[in-house]
C-alpha cells in the first residue's frame, strides 16, 4: 500500500451526468434525423444493392453456351457426438470424408445439400 490510502476520484458525477446527457441527446438526434427522412433513405438502391440485382447501365454480354458438364454432387453435412467435429459425408478417418470436387473451366457444378446438424454453424464449399 502507499502512505495515501485516499480513493483517487478520475471524474465526478456531476462530469458523468454530463457526458451521459451529450450521448443521449446524439442518440435522439441522430434517431430524429433517421426517421424524418425514412423515405429518403430507401428511395433508391444503394450501388451494392444495384450491382446484387444485376442493375446496370452497361451493355449486357451476349450469353455464352456451357461448353462443359454437368457435375452432381451431394453433400450431407454431419457433426461428431460431442460436436466438436463437423465434416461432409462421413466423419474424418472414415472413407468418404469431405470428397475433392474436381471440376473444368465451363463446368457445372450443381450441389444437392443436406443439413441435418443440430448445433449453429456454418458451412461452406471453397473453390
Amino acid at each position: 500500500m502507499s502512505e495515501h490510502d485516499e480513493t483517487i476520484y478520475r471524474t465526478s458525477p456531476g462530469r458523468l451526468g454530463k457526458l451521459m446527457a451529450i450521448l443521449v441527446g446524439c442518440v435522439v438526434v441522430g434517431g430524429i434525423i433517421f426517421f424524418a427522412m425514412g423515405d429518403y433513405w430507401i428511395s433508391e438502391l444503394s450501388p451494392a444493392g444495384m450491382k446484387f440485382a444485376g442493375i446496370t447501365d452497361e451493355v449486357a454480354a451476349p450469353a455464352v453456351a456451357q461448353t462443359g458438364e454437368d457435375i452432381p454432387v451431394t453433400l450431407d453435412f454431419i457433426e461428431s457426438k460431442d460436436f466438436r467435429t463437423l465434416a461432409f459425408n462421413a466423419l474424418p478417418g472414415e472413407p468418404g470424408n469431405n470428397p475433392t470436387i474436381n471440376a473444368k473451366v465451363g463446368d457445372r457444378i450443381i450441389f444437392n445439400i443436406v443439413n441435418a446438424g443440430k448445433s449453429f454453424h456454418a458451412f461452406g464449399v471453397t473453390l
